[in-house]
């Protein structure tokens, strides 16, 4: 569990802070497979940008970090049509079981319960929020379906 914190892609503290800054800019409700594609779009600014106008894409690029579009896991990203984050499950569970999200099966929605609107979101780094206010535009844009063939098809693009 100790190496755990240096994973950074399944770190669950992480994923819960990318989360919340996702549900910060998010409806009130929001399926778990879109809390799950904007995790990734989030974690992947590289394939976000892809989605993004060009007017638009500058001023995302101000918000977003060298290393976070330059590194060894976005070449291997090109390879890959898997829509995956590992340590989503942990995380979701981790906000699910401090009732900061409450789960409604019957809909597979996450709803925001009240200890999440008592969150300190400020406290969320700035660029953060900025990206997810991105994500959750292109996430809204577009039908699950399509998000999921639209992300497939970027890692098949860059595969030939």
């Amino acid at each position: 569990m100790e190496n755990r914190f240096f994973d950074i892609n399944s770190n669950i503290y992480l994923n819960c802070i990318y989360m919340l800054s996702i549900l910060s800019k998010s409806n009130e409700t929001i399926s778990i497979k879109r809390l799950l594609i904007s995790l990734y779009l989030i974690k992947k600014p590289i394939v976000c940008i892809k989605f993004l106008k060009r007017s638009s894409k500058s001023t995302f690029l101000k918000h977003v970090e060298l290393f976070e579009l330059d590194n060894i896991q976005t070449e291997m990203d090109k390879y890959s049509s898997k829509l995956f984050i590992t340590g989503f499950n942990e995380a979701l569970l981790f906000l699910i079981s401090n009732d900061i999200v409450s789960y409604a099966p019957d809909s597979i929605n996450l709803i925001k319960a009240n200890k999440f609107k008592n969150l300190k979101l400020k406290i969320l780094p700035e660029d953060l929020i900025y990206k997810a206010k991105y994500v959750n535009k292109i996430v809204e844009s577009y039908s699950e379906s399509e998000l999921e063939i639209k992300l497939m098809n970027y890692g098949e693009k860059n595969y030939e």
